[in-house]
């Protein structure tokens, strides 16, 4: 599994993370949240649009599914 970000007019496809599921747009839409497998569960992280500065969020023993932006 992995998530790309693609332009409207379908050109510049860029593969944004690996192993990743669930993405989420940012509301300002500069990052991606998404789940990832990680030991024997699923953790959330975050990427910048560009595939860079990776962000582990979460750190639990259950499994965190879908995750969701809300506003500040």
């Amino acid at each position: 599994n992995a998530v790309f970000v693609i332009r409207p007019n379908g050109t510049g496809i860029r593969r944004v993370a690996l192993d990743a599921a669930s993405p989420a747009w940012s509301p300002d839409g500069a990052r991606i949240a998404f789940t990832r497998r990680v030991g024997g569960s699923s953790e959330v992280f975050t990427v910048r649009v560009t595939g860079r500065d990776l962000r582990r969020v979460t750190r639990n023993t259950v499994s965190d599914l879908e995750p969701d932006w809300q506003p500040t």
